[in-house]
């Protein structure tokens, strides 16, 4: 293996004190006094012993996505970590193992195959769809489970994967939000696109439009984990585009933006969630104001929301040096999803208990709002279907609900 990054995060005992913010008690269901400190009994699945069971996240821990896969493992740690502090979950141990796949679907099966042997009994924290389309055949064929996945790609979820769950709303979803709005509201209606080569995103866009019976005035392509950009913007700039869909990781689509404004370009640009917003703004500096980012959870200034409250405060207590981003913040709900379906999945824990664990969650309550209700089973493997619209102001990415004040400082 190129790198592998090792996260030891602990689970003991299942007596959580009616755990912070809107307490584990309640979110598993279950009253606290029902699992006290026993020992869980021995499991023959792999990776799971009585005192252990070991997770593995094959991302992108290098190269110029890299900031995608730390921040999301730092997200799910801050949340595993305080539940270890609080006894954890049936006396088990989880040892959280990080592989770098670099953000290339070529280094997937070296990956996964290290997950396997090292005893790995299930998966959760990956990043890409063009790494994820090369898991997927590997996961059911090994019958991994696997959950949560930073790429809102269909690939995931349709056709139906049984050992593949999503927890985020798809890239459709995100994108027919947004051309809806900007075609109803601003009446903007010559969209181009430029997206990485081999992006699963741009059939999303053509089905945004297509609703609009519109197709796309351009769509060029930059190469895949590279930062020439160039090309792609003179073929997008020469269709004189209202809107530009980016679709991309952080890095490429800020030097897109930058190199736009420097000669005299200023579309309206927008992009999914993937980009990694703040990690976004932070390369694009000040040319990243105005854009339009698609999120797939509510903003992490909702301090009414007991998840991110949660999330904020746990962040502070076990990453002071972190501030709250989306990406660290769906990393850190991925994990509250990992952990019920481990709780539910019962002392006996085998990969088959916890994927019959995953598709028993039906309208949970996530703590994100009304909105945001998980759902699985045994048809649907995708955990929510919502949206928000943010736009950069100030640095900041900024929730907005009125695209006719797109244009103004709201």
């Amino acid at each position: 293996m190129d790198q592998i990054a090792e996260f030891y995060v602990v689970f003991v005992g299942c007596g959580v004190n009616r755990l912070v913010a809107f307490g584990l008690a309640a979110f598993w269901g279950i009253q606290s006094a029902l699992v006290g400190p026993a020992r869980a009994a021995e499991s023959n699945s792999p990776g799971v012993t009585k005192d252990s069971v070991v997770i593995g996240s094959c991302c992108v821990l290098s190269g110029p996505t890299a900031k995608l896969g730390s921040q999301q493992l730092v997200g799910a740690n801050a949340y595993i970590n305080e539940i270890n502090s609080k006894g954890g979950i049936l006396g088990r141990t989880i040892k959280l193992k990080g592989y770098d796949d670099k953000y290339e679907a070529a280094s997937a099966p070296k990956c996964f195959q290290q997950a396997l042997s090292d005893n790995c009994f299930a998966g959760a924290f990956f990043v890409g769809s063009m790494p994820a389309k090369a898991y997927i055949p590997l996961i059911e064929r090994n019958s991994f489970p696997v959950i949560g996945f930073l790429t809102g790609a269909e690939v995931l979820t349709k056709p139906l994967h049984s050992h593949v769950f999503a927890v985020r709303s798809t890239y459709r979803d995100e994108l027919a939000a947004v051309i809806d709005g900007l075609w109803k509201d601003l009446g903007a209606k010559k969209v181009a696109i430029i997206s990485q080569s081999e992006s699963s995103i741009p059939p999303d866009v053509l089905a945004a439009l297509a609703a609009h019976k519109a197709t796309p005035v351009v769509m060029s392509k930059f190469p895949h984990n590279t930062l020439d950009v160039d090309d792609a913007i003179a073929t997008a700039r020469a269709a004189k585009p209202d809107v530009v869909v980016l679709c991309g990781p952080y890095l490429p689509l800020a030097e897109i933006v930058k190199r736009s404004h420097a000669k005299g370009w200023f579309p309206q640009f927008i992009t999914p969630s993937f980009v990694g917003t703040e990690e976004f703004i932070e390369a694009a500096g000040k040319d990243a104001e105005g854009t339009v980012i698609s999120q797939v959870l509510p903003p992490y200034n909702r301090d009414d929301l007991s998840t991110v409250s949660l999330y904020k405060r746990l962040l502070q207590k076990y990453y002071p040096k972190e501030k709250p981003n989306f990406t660290s913040f769906e990393g850190f709900v991925d994990a509250m999803v990992l952990c019920h379906g481990l709780q539910a999945a019962g002392k006996n824990l085998t990969r088959a208990s916890f994927v019959s664990a995953l598709e028993s969650i039906h309208d949970k309550d996530m703590g994100l709002g009304s909105k945001f209700k998980l759902t699985f089973n045994s048809k649907r493997h995708q955990g929510f279907d919502s949206v928000f619209t943010t736009v950069v102001r100030g640095g900041q990415p900024i929730a907005f609900f009125n695209w006719k004040l797109l244009g103004t400082s709201q």
